[in-house]
């Protein structure tokens, strides 16, 4: 009878022995996963973070781009105008020409 209860005993133990195991690796395996997520998340906070700045200093960028594109909206503008007064001339000076041989 004690014979048997001591056997029950062992084999309680070692069933035991074996659910502790199994919790350790299951414990050690929640470890190893909650370090890869945090790890994980730092990655992308750091990617978000660069990605923030870049945007960044894209926005920053396009005041300057949008003044160098006026500016030469101007220039084209002041050109094209200039271009026009010169024709104006000319006409005017042709149409003074033709009145002279006219008269």
């Amino acid at each position: 009878n004690s014979e048997e209860k001591a056997k029950k005993a062992m084999v309680d133990a070692g069933r035991l022995a074996d659910e502790l195991r199994s919790e350790q690796d299951h414990a050690t395996a929640q470890e190893k996963a909650a370090r890869a997520t945090e790890v994980s998340l730092v990655e992308m906070q750091k990617k978000a973070e660069e990605a923030s700045i870049a945007m960044a200093r894209g926005a920053a960028q396009i005041p300057a781009k949008l003044e160098s594109r006026a500016h030469d909206i101007e220039s084209a503008l002041n050109n094209t105008i200039h271009q026009t007064d010169e024709v104006h001339k000319n006409i005017t000076k042709g149409e003074r020409r033709v009145k002279e041989l006219l008269f």
